[in-house]
């Protein structure tokens, strides 16, 4: 699993201007998940950065639930068209994975720069220190600052529990990333002159 070379670096001032804030490397599964579970709850106990509802397509309602279950992370409502993103971002979205355009006020989430941490291609468990490895691997081609780290497509054919695991394998990779740059970063402008 590599890097996907969108041509959208993550937009931190879009983000900052909408008042969402994000790590470096943020952990967000734009995928659908299996059906019928709470996964608002569940992403946030994994530790993902950002919520979704784990739904192929997002409403207003739906959105609005999973803001009410996990109200402190930000929440990203997956939209079909148009319609649906002009209704999410109506209903106070501000993250919207589409291909479609959103209005002024929301963050569109297409064809960004990303490193797919998990895959749910296979019922593998990734191993958190290679999910780091790839994401450092990532690092040296692009900032850090610009890349989300996703999980794949694929999950919403696995059994629950082994979705959640591979979950944990992303956020504990990501941290792990997230370590080493801070090290390198303290090396670098603090280490031995």
């Amino acid at each position: 699993m590599a890097a996907r070379q969108g041509s959208h670096p993550l937009r931190r001032a879009e983000l900052a201007a909408l008042g969402i804030q994000l790590p470096v490397l943020p952990t967000v599964c734009p995928e659908p998940l299996p059906a019928g579970v709470d996964w608002p709850r569940r992403l946030e106990l994994a530790d993902l950065d950002v919520i979704t509802t784990g739904s192929l397509v997002d409403d207003p309602r739906s959105w609005g639930t999973a803001v009410g279950v996990v109200s402190h992370r930000p929440a990203m409502a997956l939209a079909a068209d148009a319609d649906g993103a002009a209704a999410l971002a109506r209903a106070g979205c501000r993250l919207i994975a589409t291909s479609a355009v959103v209005s002024q006020g929301a963050y569109r989430f297409f064809d960004e720069r990303c490193v797919m941490g998990v895959s749910g291609a296979s019922a593998e468990i990734e191993d958190p220190s290679v999910v780091a490895a790839r994401l450092l691997a990532a690092c040296e081609v692009q900032p850090a600052s610009e890349l989300w780290v996703i999980a794949g497509p694929g999950l919403a054919d696995l059994p629950v529990d082994l979705v959640e695991t591979k979950l944990r394998a992303l956020t504990d990779g990501t941290r792990q990333a997230r370590l080493w740059l801070a090290k390198e970063q303290f090396d670098r402008d603090w280490g031995p002159s």
